[in-house]
């Protein structure tokens, strides 16, 4: 529901978190859990369940008493306005980093799955001017359509799930032993380092209308997210097994691939395609949309669309830059950008929950 005052409620900045959350983790949640934990890979959401709750919590506490401010004015608050400036500087820098990872990883896998004749600077390109058209809507808009895509995307998730069961083979989960622990733990951060986007929806709280309800809805949120990637870490596995799925560079979008019903249905790339790229303009509009929203609060502008064409094509050349092929992207990925989330998206909230907490302000 979107009220009157120009808000949106707390359940649709929710649910544009979960399509935030499914556009990477579609692709990098299977391939890093099964590569970390292998056929123990499935279990990797007991700790993700754990660390997420805990992350949940947080956040309740902190919208106790804060609920009407944004996430940065939160962290002026807990911590000062120096410190608070220099939170601010990385998250404009740690959030305009990832919108040029995500441009120039959905171009790569355009070209190399639909155009590997097309110049890449082409792709880029035509995706940059379907980001400026999208932001020129509000987060009202935006949420509605969220809202929307979510109920759709999401009936086709569970459809393409229960299409797949007659091609799982239930032995491919063992074996599972106690050395897989730590392995299991590794492979949990995939799932962290994308809960940690929740941090980029709050800093845009102050057009979110808390009902209350915060505790119940951000639960219900984290078993939607911990069952997705249940499901898109366990088909792979059930239907290749964790040494086949493992060396597959989209596991879960493979295992769709394997849907037959009656003849009749073999290939659903268009479904796959309009998922992916539903979910993956869904992060990058939202990410722009909080960047936007951290110079409009730090330097007090009223009207900061004006900005939204020359930050997007700032991103575009970055995009060109970030990297030279989807290998150089996948390291940065694990390499880099997987510690980066979790420092700066789970753990600096953390951190403010506690100086809050010292301090009696929370």
């Amino acid at each position: 529901m979107v009220n009157d005052n120009g808000k949106i409620s707390l359940k649709q900045s929710l649910i544009l978190f979960v399509l935030l959350f499914a556009a990477p983790a579609v692709r990098y949640v299977p391939m890093y859990a099964i590569g970390k934990a292998n056929e123990a890979a499935w279990l990797v959401i007991i700790p993700a369940l754990i660390l997420g709750i805990i992350y949940m919590f947080v956040w309740n506490d902190i919208f106790k008493k804060h609920n009407k401010k944004c996430y940065l004015e939160i962290i002026d608050e807990m911590t000062g306005k120096f410190v608070g400036a220099i939170i601010r500087i990385i998250y404009f820098i740690w959030i305009t980093l990832l919108v040029a990872y995500y441009l120039r990883m959905y171009a790569e896998r355009i070209l190399t799955s639909t155009m590997p004749n097309v110049h890449i600077i082409y792709i880029l390109a035509s995706m940059t001017i379907v980001l400026i058209i999208i932001l020129k809507n509000d987060i009202v808009t935006l949420a509605k359509m969220g809202e929307i895509f979510f109920y759709l995307l999401g009936a086709m998730f569970i459809i393409y799930n229960l299409l797949i069961l007659p091609e799982i083979h239930i032995t491919n989960l063992l074996p599972v032993t106690l050395n897989d622990t730590v392995p299991i733990l590794k492979g949990s951060m995939s799932i962290i380092t994308l809960l940690s986007y929740l941090s980029v929806i709050f800093i845009f709280n102050d057009d979110i209308e808390h009902n209350g309800n915060f505790k119940k809805l951000s639960l219900s949120t984290l078993a939607t997210i911990l069952i997705f990637s249940f499901l898109i870490i366990v088909m792979p596995i059930l239907v290749f097994g964790a040494s086949v799925a493992n060396k597959l560079p989209l596991p879960f979008f493979a295992t769709m691939m394997q849907i037959n019903l009656f003849d009749v249905i073999e290939r659903i790339e268009s479904g796959i395609i309009v998922f992916w790229m539903v979910s993956e303009f869904t992060l990058m509009a939202v990410f722009i949309y909080s960047v936007m929203h951290i110079i409009k609060n730090s330097f007090k502008i009223k009207n900061v669309r004006v900005l939204v064409t020359p930050y997007v094509f700032m991103i575009f050349f970055l995009a060109l830059v970030l990297a030279n092929s989807t290998l150089e992207l996948k390291v940065l990925t694990e390499s880099f950008l997987t510690p980066l989330n979790i420092a700066i998206g789970y753990c600096i909230p953390i951190i403010i929950y506690i100086i809050g907490k010292v301090r009696k302000k929370i």
